[in-house]
């Protein structure tokens, strides 16, 4: 049996990602990120991983991606959110700048998008300036072809964005990552299945 004919059988059926699923996913990912989430902005990891699981179950595979990101979230210069080394910045001790989100053969699916004005607000503590949000979806779920350059999306109109996917650093954040918590994937599950439940958690608050 050929090489080509063994990765046939080993390929795993999929089912189509469709819309009604990426907006369940979402939510339910949201209203579980802000009730109980205790590295809100920064745990796009757990996020994409727990959309991934909950996907699943409904037997759609996507791929868990990894790499660099940047969203321009306002016309003023400077208003992008950044995951990515560019030149200027000063990397901080084992630091590491990347971002986590799913893809299928054709789309991009970030459930982490409804963070955006926080990361803003967080940025504008650092550096003393003022972020201008005015895109910020709650997920973006959107074609590969629509992904902007980086220097594109720093430098052009809000709604640009870049998703570029590396291996080197798939590598180390795969490698670092612990295990989902099974409670906390049929928690998301149980809040798929459910658009109206509310969540109350440790964070006290249902909006972002």
């Amino acid at each position: 049996m050929g090489q080509a004919r063994r990765k046939a059988l080993l390929k795993i059926p999929s089912e189509p990602l469709r819309l009604d699923q990426v907006e369940n996913v979402a939510s339910a990912i949201r209203r579980l990120a802000v009730a109980a989430s205790d590295r809100l902005g920064a745990d796009c990891f757990v996020l994409s991983a727990l959309a991934q699981a909950v996907l699943v179950k409904q037997g759609v595979h996507t791929t868990l991606a990894a790499g660099f990101c940047a969203v321009r979230v306002g016309q003023a210069d400077g208003s992008v959110i950044i995951h990515a080394p560019v030149p200027g910045m000063v990397p901080q001790p084992g630091a590491l700048p990347f971002h986590c989100w799913l893809e299928t053969e054709t789309m991009i699916l970030d459930v982490t998008t409804f963070t955006l004005p926080a990361k803003a607000k967080e940025l504008d503590k650092l550096d003393g300036g003022h972020t201008d949000v005015v895109f910020a979806p709650d997920f973006l779920f959107a074609s590969k072809k629509s992904v902007s350059s980086l220097r594109d999306t720093i430098q052009l109109d809000a709604g640009k964005y870049h998703y570029e996917r590396q291996a080197d650093v798939e590598a180390v954040v795969f490698a670092k990552a612990e295990p989902l918590d099974p409670e906390d994937v049929e928690a998301a599950w149980m809040l798929y299945q459910n658009r109206e439940l509310e969540v109350i958690g440790p964070n006290d608050r249902n909006r972002y």
